[in-house]
């Protein structure tokens, strides 16, 4: 509904100030109750919190390590997969993590 909405709006690849998360989300939520709000206000700032968190390792870790980990991959090539309108994520071998050459 708007509470799903609303979150979808949010950008996931960018820093977004905790106030306008909160005011896009009191938004979703206008005319329900307050308890209803702050609820879901807690739970908005846990789920930035913790995805800056996330987005700040990535970004501090360097890429080999990731690659290695697992968490990052690159030369990837896209290819069509087996269902009409599917595509697929394929990975030069020289780029897989170690443990999978």
């Amino acid at each position: 509904g708007q509470l799903v909405g609303a979150l979808l709006q949010m950008p996931q690849l960018v820093p977004i100030d905790q106030d306008a998360a909160v005011e896009l989300l009191r938004q979703a939520v206008a005319g329900r109750s307050a308890v209803v709000e702050t609820q879901a206000a807690g739970i908005l700032l846990e789920f930035l919190s913790e995805a800056e968190a996330s987005r700040d390792a990535i970004a501090s870790a360097s890429l080999p390590s990731l690659v290695r980990s697992g968490r990052a991959a690159v030369a990837l090539r896209l290819a069509p997969g087996s269902k009409p309108a599917e595509v697929r994520l394929e990975c030069d071998r020289s780029a897989a993590p170690s443990g999978d050459r």
